[in-house]
């Protein structure tokens, strides 16, 4: 066997456990959830991505940011549904809606007035320089 035809097998054997390990990660209900967004028409998988490549964030950072992505931070929603808690799942900071990752995130008509507006202002301050 050839250099060449051994660097071939190894390059398949690593992409097809890198797959099966993704298509396990989608089949479970929390960790699965960024996979199956990122399978979505919409969405640039490969941009998606790339800031895990070259962010120079450390690790623990970028934990938190995977977790986030999973919906697998400490929210209320996450403690009934996953942790089986028996509480309120309604946002400590509306009261209305669930408080699940991407209602913090996106949804809360609370921090809509502020934290929203500051961060889209930070957003257009990095595009204008």
């Amino acid at each position: 066997m050839t250099q060449t035809a051994a660097q071939y097998i190894k390059k398949q054997l690593k992409s097809s456990i890198e797959n099966e390990k993704i298509e396990e990660l989608k089949r479970k209900p929390i960790h699965g959830q960024l996979y199956q967004d990122l399978e979505r028409p919409s969405v640039d998988k490969e941009k998606s991505l790339a800031w895990l490549c070259d962010s120079g964030l450390k690790g623990e950072m970028e934990s938190l940011i995977i977790a986030a992505e999973d919906q697998a931070l400490n929210t209320h929603y996450h403690q009934r549904n996953i942790m089986k808690q028996p509480i309120d799942c309604k946002c400590s900071v509306c009261c209305k809606a669930e408080e699940h990752i991407k209602h913090i995130v996106v949804g809360c008509a609370a921090l809509a007035p502020s934290e929203y507006y500051s961060r889209l202002n930070k957003m257009a301050g990095y595009v204008h320089w």
